[in-house]
């Protein structure tokens, strides 16, 4: 069945935000008197939504995990937020070939594309407006936009709805284990992408549909 609906994740699938990410974590670690981390580290802690990202930041500590009060966690991550809004498209770039990709899948009539990222809503929508990515998408959800983060899939379910398309007609495209395990429970198809935060062979594991080397490959997929 022909696809008519492609679900993109944000981070680590259409663009590289690491450093901007890293540099945003570490001011707000240094700001609450704790250690910066390794951008490698950093990596490997992305994906789940910025409280995640803050907790496992604390846990990384290079003197050993460090135990913080809710209230503590809230201010690092309203911290990180705020310090990273002002920032969000500093080094942060679209990986080779997406911008191809989305123009050649514009072209296509029938199908909808859409953004579905951890990373609050606002900030994505920022970074896509800095990146000149806004006008090719139909739909952008992120965090504290109404539904729970990935994998839950109500977002995902939402968007289903909106355009009225099934599973079937679904696929699902990002680097992160959170997505291949909504592409699980909504029953749709997924694609992992080779080039972003996670080790491709921690995303076979997660059985997507197909493993994408270039963003070129999508279009295989799809046609």
């Amino acid at each position: 069945m022909r696809f008519h609906l492609i679900i993109f994740d944000l981070d680590g699938t259409l663009v590289d935000t690491l450093p901007d990410i890293a540099a945003s974590l570490n001011h707000t670690l240094q700001a609450g008197g704790l250690s910066p981390l390794p951008e490698d580290t950093i990596r490997r802690l992305v994906g789940e939504g910025m409280r995640r990202l803050v907790e496992k930041a604390l846990a990384a500590q290079p003197d050993g995990p460090r135990t913080a009060s809710e209230e503590e966690i809230q201010a690092l991550v309203a911290g990180h937020n705020r310090y990273y809004a002002d920032h969000v498209c500093v080094h942060s770039r679209r990986y080779d070939g997406i911008l191809d990709l989305l123009a050649n899948l514009e072209r296509r009539p029938w199908l909808r594309l859409a953004v579905l990222s951890n990373k609050p809503g606002t900030l994505v929508r920022s970074l896509l407006q800095a990146l000149s990515l806004t006008p090719f998408m139909d739909a952008v959800l992120g965090d504290y936009d109404g539904f729970p983060i990935k994998p839950d899939p109500g977002a995902a379910q939402s968007l289903l709805q909106r355009f009225s398309v099934s599973r079937e007609q679904t696929i699902m495209v990002g680097d992160g284990i959170p997505d291949m395990q909504l592409a699980h429970a909504l029953g749709c198809s997924s694609a992992a992408v080779a080039w972003g935060f996670t080790a491709v062979d921690d995303l076979r594991a997660q059985h997507p549909s197909a493993v994408l080397q270039h963003p070129s490959d999508l279009l295989a997929l799809v046609d």
